[in-house]
């Protein structure tokens, strides 16, 4: 398993700490993408399997994030992490698509882990009868 440190994202990280809330970027490597959509920056990496947004998730971008998810919820076997930490907004339509890769990843034994999530989208989230997703706290 690669380990977090070595993504060329802010990693998700169960085990390196972060600082007085700072991180400092390791070097690009391969295999990490970056796809902007208007207000939605989404960054992928596959080992970990990691999905992080940025900006703002609505209408406008679901279809960006539909695609993504059906791409890192295919039959695999990597829980899927999600960084939510730079997310501004996000609608109850995109809330509902990552509560559908929940259950697509928990019929594949898999599980979707939940880093930093905006206070809003906990409580619509909470409002919609979804829990947290084995959400792993604010500063991964």
């Amino acid at each position: 398993m690669t380990p977090y440190a070595e993504l060329s994202t802010p990693p998700i990280s169960l085990v390196q700490p972060v600082h007085h809330g700072t991180m400092s970027l390791p070097s690009p490597r391969p295999g990490v993408t970056e796809t902007r959509d208007g207000l939605l920056k989404v960054v992928t990496a596959p080992h970990p399997l990691l999905l992080r947004l940025e900006g703002e998730a609505d209408l406008s971008t679901r279809d960006l994030l539909a695609a993504t998810l059906r791409t890192m919820t295919a039959p695999g076997t990597s829980d899927l992490h999600v960084d939510l930490r730079r997310l501004a907004f996000i609608d109850v339509g995109c809330l509902a698509l990552l509560h559908r890769a929940e259950q697509a990843l928990i019929r594949q034994g898999r599980r979707l882990r939940v880093y930093g999530a905006p206070p809003v989208a906990r409580k619509a989230m909470r409002l919609l009868g979804w829990e947290m997703p084995a959400e792993e706290g604010a500063t991964p």
